[in-house]
């Protein structure tokens, strides 16, 4: 099965006019090739990290007096030059082509020293354990053979 290569073309239509932001269309596609040039899944998910921040909401409105249900707002930057631009959801995702599982498995995973990847760590689902097969093996009955006479009791 062949697999189409990711090729850069970030899509926003939102009020912010994201693209319009940036000083060159080529700040984005530098961007995106940096980011998956790194080819090591932890360090993408220290640079996502690095440009999403986490804050609390600046108001809350309850409507029903049960409280508030949001508790943390992201907002989502893309570099450049020497300043970050904040951008919408939308467009950061579509700018790196990776989906908001990714995004939201990066930032939902707090360390101190950042993310450790536990993809592959654990044990395979299907194992048989050993025992199991050598009493499987010994619990088929056991005949002498009658290809070789000298050594037949018969």
């Amino acid at each position: 099965k062949n697999v189409p290569e990711l090729s850069f073309s970030p899509h926003c239509q939102c009020l912010r006019k994201c693209p319009e932001k940036f000083s060159s269309p080529n700040v984005l596609k530098k961007f995106f090739e940096t980011f998956w040039e790194l080819g090591d899944y932890s360090k993408q998910n220290a640079l996502l990290r690095g440009l999403v921040k986490k804050s609390l909401p600046a108001r809350a409105r309850p409507r029903d007096g049960s409280g508030y249900r949001k508790t943390t707002i992201f907002s989502y930057f893309i570099p450049d030059g020497k300043e970050d631009i904040r951008v919408c959801k939308k467009f950061f995702l579509s700018s790196l082509k990776i989906g908001w599982s990714r995004l939201y498995g990066c930032l939902s995973k707090e360390e101190a020293f950042g993310i450790i990847d536990n993809r592959g760590k654990g044990p395979a689902w299907n194992k048989i354990d050993d025992t199991d097969v050598v009493n499987h093996i010994k619990s088929f009955p056991c005949y002498q053979s009658h290809y070789t006479r000298s050594d037949n009791k018969n």
